[in-house]
């Protein structure tokens, strides 16, 4: 009896490395979908748009030939590259003012508005050069050049301008899909206006805010 004992145990110790052998290989391992569980409290990133929409509020400050007044405007973006996109806007000023306009010894025709008298209203289009994050703001800068139709109607003074604006800002999301925005801009340019007053040269600041919208 010993000795059966004894020979059973030898055999069932010569064994036990083939079952276990066996048992690995039949073993299924974990797939990939289930393999990682994402944590709950994971912070969700989110989407990227290409595409936003936005309006403009602010002030604009001109003086003698350059409207000025409190402006509004639409804007859309568009993606081209990771720190690039398209800017281009639509905006109209409108402030107050009388008549500014007179001749002076040498007949010729001058105006001295303030810097927030007559209209204007316009179309923009160029770059946007966008920074990296810091501290949830985005600071970005813009150039763009456009067309502007400008009056000073105490005057019955009218024209069109071709000006360069010169900006920056910085940007915060709120939402996945919202952001809000301030900054400045600096309007450059000529304008073409009647009254034998012909060409005048634009210099007007632009302060706005305003809120973009991913599509």
């Amino acid at each position: 009896m010993p000795r059966r004992l004894i020979a059973l145990a030898v055999a069932i110790g010569l064994a036990s490395p083939a079952i276990a052998a066996a048992d690995d290989e039949n073993r299924v391992a974990p797939s990939a979908d289930t393999a990682t569980i994402p944590d709950a409290t994971e912070k969700r990133v989110a989407p990227v748009a290409t595409q936003e929409i936005g309006a403009r509020l602010g002030l604009r400050m001109g003086g003698r030939t350059t409207p000025g007044g409190f402006s509004v405007g639409g804007v859309y973006l568009y993606q081209l590259t990771d720190v690039l996109w398209s800017d281009s806007t639509v905006s109209l000023s409108v402030g107050g003012g009388g008549a500014e306009c007179f001749r002076d010894r040498g007949d010729d025709v001058v105006c001295d508005h303030g810097q927030l008298d007559g209209v204007a209203g316009g179309a923009h289009s160029g770059l946007r050069l966008v920074q990296r994050e810091k501290q949830g703001f985005v600071p970005y800068a813009r150039a763009t050049i456009g067309v502007e139709v400008v009056s000073f109607a105490d005057d019955d003074a009218r024209g069109f301008s071709i000006p360069l604006t010169l900006g920056a800002g910085v940007r915060a999301r709120v939402a996945d899909r919202v952001a809000v925005s301030g900054g400045a801009d600096l309007l450059i340019g000529f304008a073409r206006l009647n009254r034998d007053i012909g060409a005048e040269p634009q210099a007007a600041l632009i302060i706005n805010f305003g809120v973009d919208f991913a599509l």
